[in-house]
């Protein structure tokens, strides 16, 4: 496990997972936050979007969506499960790096060079 959280092709594919969730959640229509509040609130914001979305999509995928929670994505398990394994990546990645660069700023390794200088 924490080779996969220190690898750069996992932190990279995790940014582009979270992406596409966040394009889709910015592209359909999300459930409001007062729909949340109680069931008849959730029929009601349901009703809105199957109204919205069935003529084009169909009762069944509309359906599907629901269950997928892509009404709600940025409130989903799914979705915060998606950013607590990024935090971790983060964490386990800056630990695993964090000896090295320490040795180096404490050795004297760390070189700096001037900037380029353009004519």
């Amino acid at each position: 496990m924490w080779h996969l959280f220190t690898s750069v092709d996992f932190a990279v594919f995790q940014i582009i997972f979270l992406l596409l969730l966040a394009v889709i959640g910015m592209t359909i229509k999300q459930l409001p936050d007062f729909a949340f509040r109680s069931a008849t609130d959730y029929a009601s914001a349901m009703d809105a979007l199957h109204a919205r979305y069935d003529p084009v999509l169909g009762t069944t995928v509309v359906d599907i969506m629901e269950r997928l929670s892509l009404f709600a994505v940025f409130r989903s398990p799914w979705f915060s499960a998606a950013l607590v394994v990024l935090v971790t990546s983060i964490v386990v990645c800056t630990l695993d790096r964090t000896p090295r660069l320490w040795r180096g700023v404490s050795d004297g390794q760390l070189q700096f060079r001037p900037p380029l200088q353009i004519p």
